[in-house]
């Protein structure tokens, strides 16, 4: 493991004598990272890796005041020439001819790209890193491309995921896909999470939310913990510790202590303030920037400070890159246009909150008792049928859709997580197909400072839009980049370009693939300036959605169409009802 811990092996001996003591006493305080200071022998050691600060600083001082003791062993040169390397891997590109050798070292699926690939390496050699590519770059594979790599050389037994709770169904999709492991996903009683646990050992990936640390902390310190298991980590959307007193940080920051390798993946790793990427690189090696004990150090060392101790910008910039370009690579979609497909697709998996979940089942049962009863009575009434069905798929929006008073919708939550994962040039076109949710997006949108437009087809709404306004609109949204948002429902799924957007984002699942792949169409079209499109799919797990995603849009192999006015086409059954909603035979 390449670090700094052992600051004996490395690092340099600083003995400060003569007039200028205290003067040069404060420039080598001021080196980034923690160093010691032992008082009778007037010496400073301070880590390796800031010794080409610390010539450049003596420049500017009297070098005959202070005396620089190297320490030459075996792990400097280690370091140094680990850092170079790590450095070099960044400036490969395809044309190098380097990518052919790297697939022999590693374990590297043929469907990945050539900058994933280098950025699995990078990954690989880091053995602690930082992964902020931009979204849909890819981040699951080339950390999962680097873990691989590692259980090949026997170097770790299994692998820890920590990521968001919408997102672990999404990871285990991506260990099937990228691996074929198997994966298990930490859910359940408090019992049945125990019994997994228990059995960490017999599973290649462990899949754990970040809120579920909390409950299940201990019963992870003494089933994997203090077993002396050897495992990699990952933690995606690294910035959910960003909060260095928040409870999930800590546990994080304590299973990452463990564990062999740490991999941070985020998009945003700062996310409001460079203290963000203090705690972030505290849960992959804190050597890069210090412990616990120099948050002050480090805060007084990086940030400009006003009276009352508030950051107002920053400082020593070119320091914070020198120390954490060995451990970070990020790249940017227009450095990897040319590797990329037309069309990148993510699904974003949420579950329902404890009320939505309330509502949904008691529909959800009813539904299922009024199929039993009509086919007892061998009589079937889609007209009763089909309202429910509908009100189902509202009740996965959100609850007051379905007569609750507040606003309550994981999804809307996660759509503005990802919102806010994006970069300024960015533009997103949202699809649903319900009025109220439109409405809601709308409010909620404007709540976080999103310039936005917001149109459907209801002329008893505000929001309603004529089919005469609705081109002069569209052009509005592709000319105004202060607009970063459009939502809509689906009148505009025929006959408009929406050349200025980059993300589609479907916050509802359609029943018929047809009608998404139109939603699609809309900024997938030529004259966008984008040569990557992104689609996002929000589903709710565990609900009629999922069931619609995996057997309609994802198979291809039904074609159902449930339509505006309660109508249904000949094709749509009650064995197919019945799939859906799982009821069984």
């Amino acid at each position: 493991m390449v670090s700094l811990e052992n600051y004996d092996d490395i690092a340099i001996k600083v003995k400060i004598y003569g007039d200028n003591f205290h003067k040069i006493l404060e420039l080598v305080k001021s080196m980034p990272v923690r160093n010691y200071y032992k008082h009778p022998d007037k010496i400073w050691t301070i880590p390796y890796g800031d010794l080409a600060i610390l010539v450049t600083k003596l420049k500017k001082i009297n070098i005959t005041d202070i005396k620089v003791e190297k320490i030459v062993k075996e792990r400097f040169f280690q370091f140094k020439k680990w850092k170079a390397d790590q450095l070099d891997i960044k400036t490969i590109d395809d044309e190098t001819g380097l990518i052919k050798e790297i697939k022999k070292e590693m374990v590297i699926d043929e469907r990945m790209y050539p900058f994933q690939i280098i950025g699995a390496y990078f990954l690989y050699k880091a053995e602690d890193a930082l992964l902020c590519d931009m979204v849909g770059l890819g981040k699951s594979v080339q950390a999962l491309s680097a873990v691989e790599s590692h259980m090949r050389d026997k170097s770790i037994n299994f692998c820890i995921i920590i990521c968001p709770s919408t997102l672990k169904k999404n990871w285990m999709d991506e260990v099937e896909t990228w691996t074929g492991k198997q994966s298990v996903i930490i859910t359940g009683s408090r019992p049945k999470r125990k019994k997994i646990y228990k059995q960490a050992y017999k599973f290649d990936y462990l899949i754990i939310n970040y809120d579920l640390l909390h409950h299940d902390i201990d019963l992870i310190d003494e089933f994997i913990l203090q077993k002396g298991y050897v495992y990699s980590l990952i933690l995606d959307e690294i910035q959910y510790v960003k909060n260095n007193k928040a409870k999930r940080s800590k546990h994080s920051k304590n299973i990452s202590s463990f564990a062999k390798y740490s991999l941070g993946l985020s998009a945003t790793a700062i996310e409001n303030s460079l203290m963000d990427l203090w705690s972030v690189f505290q849960a992959v090696n804190e050597d890069v920037f210090g412990g616990d004990g120099l948050y002050y150090h480090f805060k007084d060392k990086y940030l400009l400070l006003d009276w009352f101790g508030n950051p107002t910008g920053y400082k020593n910039e070119k320091i914070i890159k020198f120390r954490m370009a060995p451990y970070l690579i990020r790249r940017m979609k227009d450095q990897v246009l040319d590797e990329l497909p037309d069309k990148i697709e993510n699904n974003y998996w949420v579950q329902l909150s404890p009320i939505q979940k309330k509502f949904y089942n008691e529909v959800a049962n009813q539904v299922v008792t009024n199929i039993t009863d009509m086919e007892k009575a061998e009589k079937i009434k889609y007209a009763e049928i089909l309202p429910m069905i509908t009100y189902l798929r509202q009740c996965v929006l959100s609850s007051n859709l379905v007569g609750h008073e507040e606003n309550i919708s994981t999804k809307t939550d996660v759509l503005i997580d990802f919102i806010e994962s994006l970069d300024d040039k960015s533009k997103i076109v949202i699809f649903c197909h319900f009025i109220g949710m439109i409405e809601n997006l709308k409010k909620t949108l404007d709540s976080h400072g999103y310039k936005n437009i917001a149109i459907h087809g209801n002329s008893k709404s505000e929001l309603y839009c004529p089919v005469d306004k609705r081109i002069e609109v569209i052009k509005k949204f592709n000319q105004d980049d202060s607009i970063k948002v459009l939502v809509t429902s689906d009148i505009l799924t025929e006959g408009v370009n929406i050349t200025s957007a980059n993300y589609i984002v479907n916050f509802d699942i359609l029943f018929n693939p047809a009608k998404m792949e139109q939603r699609i169409g809309r900024i997938d079209r030529i004259g966008n300036k984008h040569k990557v499109i992104n689609i996002v799919n929000i589903i709710a797990e565990n609900t009629i959605e999922q069931e619609v995603f995996e057997k309609v849009w994802m198979k291809r192999n039904m074609s159902l169409d449930i339509l505006d006015n309660n109508q249904v086409e000949n094709r749509l059954t009650i064995r197919d009802i019945k799939s859906l909603l799982e009821i069984k035979k």
